[in-house]
């Protein structure tokens, strides 16, 4: 019974995660951040996953995301604070949290049926996981991004394209009107001469 819900739930991620990766290669952030959820939960028995340590962050590519706002560091440290994290061996230091802001994102965001299968040792349920993002960057679905991310530039480019490809065109009609009105003035004086 324990090991086909947790069959279920894990083949559940896979097809979240192989889904959300039909065009990059490897699994997605939110996979990553799914199966460090798992990670750091221990089965009770029925298909509810029970957390472990809520105080202990999960570590996925060098963030610390931390669950939901009781466990989150205080903003007002400006030395560095050591975690022991849930999922890998070894700890974590945040060092001047003053220096950057809190992110976070709905666990539902990461998959749709972890929110239920998942609890606090006290049996409530997380509703997020948070992270901190230097504050030159800002928040992006599970991650920092910074300001002047790709997207960010690509709609810049196509808004700029928008405008003046219209502009552009109405200038190129008007010298080309003008052009041919010049052929057509020295044609005439030709004529005439």
């Amino acid at each position: 019974m324990i090991i086909s819900s947790s069959l279920l739930l894990l083949s559940s991620l896979f097809i979240l995660s192989h889904s959300a990766t039909q065009e990059s290669k490897g699994p997605t952030l939110a996979y990553k951040i799914a199966i460090g959820l798992l990670d750091s939960t221990h089965h009770n028995g029925s298909n509810i996953r029970v957390v472990d340590d809520p105080s202990k962050p999960i570590l996925i590519e060098d963030t610390s995301y931390f669950w939901d706002d009781q466990y989150f560091p205080s903003q007002n440290e400006s030395r560095c604070v050591q975690f022991e994290t849930a999922n890998s061996r070894g700890n974590v230091s945040i060092c001047d949290t003053r220096k950057q802001i809190k992110c976070s994102n709905t666990i539902d965001e990461i998959a749709a049926d972890l929110q239920n299968k998942i609890e606090f040792p006290d049996g409530t349920n997380p509703s997020q996981i948070a992270w901190f993002c230097p504050q030159s960057n800002s928040c992006c679905e599970f991650k920092c991004c910074a300001p002047f991310s790709t997207i960010f530039i690509i709609i810049i480019i196509c808004v700029a394209v928008a405008i003046l490809a219209p502009i552009l065109f109405q200038i190129y009609r008007i010298s080309s009107g003008k052009r041919n009105e010049e052929m057509e003035t020295e044609r005439q004086e030709e004529t005439r001469a």
